[in-house]
């Protein structure tokens, strides 16, 4: 599916910190293959995933605001996720 990306993190982790590690994920298993014309932009997040600190939030997302602004997520970009409280998170962290 194009524009689909399923993140990839370690089965323990449960929690996402750290603005370089935002960017580190974005660019290992995103950047070079997102279609930025195709939209809507799916991202899935592994169960395992309950939250996400403001500090990863806007590392990771940094070049989806740049392009598409702070309201992204839900519209542009949509977040895939059996946890609301990690939609929940990323919206917050993001306003």
């Amino acid at each position: 599916m194009k524009n689909y990306f399923k993140l990839k993190f370690d089965k323990t982790v449960t929690r996402l910190a750290g603005y370089p590690y935002g960017e580190s994920v974005f660019k290992e298993q995103i950047a070079g293959r997102v279609d930025y014309s195709d939209l809507p932009i799916k991202i899935e997040f592994p169960d395992n995933i309950i939250r996400s600190g403001s500090s990863f939030t806007q590392g990771f997302f940094k070049v989806f605001i740049s392009k598409f602004g702070y309201n992204c997520i839900g519209n542009e970009v949509q977040i895939i996720t059996k946890n609301q409280s990690l939609i929940n998170s990323i919206k917050d962290n993001l306003i």
